[in-house]
């Protein structure tokens, strides 16, 4: 016969599955949006973010990437700097400028550290830059802190 698991152990896997990135009132998994050019970081991100419960929505350019938040319920946005087409400053600008967005958490990321660029991002309520290359802890670290952020900005203000 088996032991019985206790219901401490139980509880204990529930805590971390509620709190692992994943909406407490309705236990849904968060939804980011990664854009990034280079396919090769866009597959190592979304693997990174599906081992935490996340779901992934991918573009290749900023153009792609406000198509995409349009049309899903994204929570938090990940850009790449440098882009073709719509880089992620100018795309970030326009997500800024649709009002169902003003607030929804942004990570650039870049291979560059231009200290102009990062102040630009700043001032448009970007919360992280992350520098490549990066530890994929790191990332997460970063992601976590960036949906508890947006959050509680949202527990705050209601």
């Amino acid at each position: 016969m088996k032991p019985c698991l206790s219901s401490n152990f139980w509880h204990g896997c529930w805590s971390q599955l509620v709190n692992c990135c994943l909406c407490k009132e309705t236990l849904m998994p968060k939804c980011i949006c990664i854009v990034d050019d280079h396919l090769n970081i866009r597959e190592m991100l979304r693997y990174a973010l599906t081992l935490q419960g996340m779901d992934v929505v991918e573009a290749v350019d900023g153009a792609d990437a406000l198509e995409k938040i349009v049309a899903h319920n994204i929570d938090l946005v990940l850009i790449d700097w440098l882009m073709p087409n719509v880089d992620g400053l100018e795309m970030l600008r326009r997500l800024r400028a649709m009002e169902a967005f003003t607030e929804t958490p942004v990570v650039m990321i870049s291979g560059r550290d231009d200290l102009e660029a990062r102040n630009r991002a700043r001032e448009l309520g970007v919360l992280y830059w992350l520098k490549k290359p990066f530890r994929i802890s790191e990332l997460q670290r970063v992601v976590e802190n960036s949906l508890y952020h947006a959050d509680s900005s949202i527990t705050l203000n209601q």
